[in-house]
């Protein structure tokens, strides 16, 4: 919201993107992409790790009782001021813009509020050991993002559009299909995803001569975070205090 990519005219970091299936002021084809890579390495990947990390408070409700039911307002207000920071970003200012992307954001905290309702269930029991499958599928999802950015230039926006959504579809149908779980076969998932996402990114650092040591270090560096968590999570499949 703040950076306005989805209805920036041309730049980094749209590049080939710009102009791609736009639709009015937004940029279809860039949209289409960063809010499902977002929504997968911003959003859901992290939850997964929170909660294999935390498992005994993964299912406490926040802000519920006691002092911190105070914070829930206070952090209210503070997103209010961040979002005012919107007409600090010279781009595409006007405020119609900056209500359809509040109007978008709200639509979206409903439907995820909708997914936060307690339930009493029975506690599982323990899974078993998962095999190794999930994360070397997650890996291959760097062939998905290479194809939405070879795309532009190459072939028409709704081709594009569909091959995406039946790829998504299919993978989503095969993941319950196969009766994956949240923890661990979700976020084995997520995890090869990181993996190979970041060793591509370090790659094309290194290739360009953008800061090549330091690309270097940090695929080094992520390498070894992901492969230590990707056997920790098989270890100990429901959390880190599960023995």
């Amino acid at each position: 919201m703040l950076a306005k990519t989805l209805t920036q005219p041309d730049g980094a970091p749209l590049e080939k993107f710009a102009g791609y299936g736009q639709i009015g002021m937004l940029q279809g084809g860039w949209t289409g992409f960063i809010l499902f890579w977002h929504s997968l390495h911003s959003v859901l990947y992290p939850i997964l790790l929170s909660r294999w990390m935390f498992p005994a408070a993964a299912d406490r409700r926040w802000f519920a009782s006691g002092r911190a039911r105070w914070l829930l307002p206070v952090l209210i207000v503070i997103l209010i001021g961040l979002a005012s920071l919107y007409f600090l970003n010279p781009t595409r200012s006007d405020a119609g813009i900056f209500l359809l992307y509040l109007a978008a954001t709200s639509g979206l905290v409903g439907v995820a509020l909708g997914f936060c309702k307690v339930r009493e269930t029975a506690p599982a029991p323990p899974p078993a050991r998962p095999a190794l499958k999930p994360a070397l599928l997650g890996g291959c999802m760097l062939l998905f993002y290479v194809f939405q950015f070879w795309s532009p230039g190459h072939i028409p926006f709704a081709l594009f559009l569909a091959a995406s959504a039946v790829a998504i579809g299919v993978s989503l149908a095969s993941m319950v299909r196969a009766t994956w779980r949240a923890l661990p076969e979700g976020l084995l998932f997520g995890l090869g995803d990181y993996l190979s996402f970041a060793l591509f990114s370090a790659l094309l650092c290194v290739a360009s001569g953008r800061n090549p040591l330091q690309a270097v270090a940090a695929g080094a560096i992520f390498l070894a975070l992901f492969l230590f968590l990707i056997r920790a999570v098989r270890r100990q499949p429901g959390g880190r205090s599960d023995s």
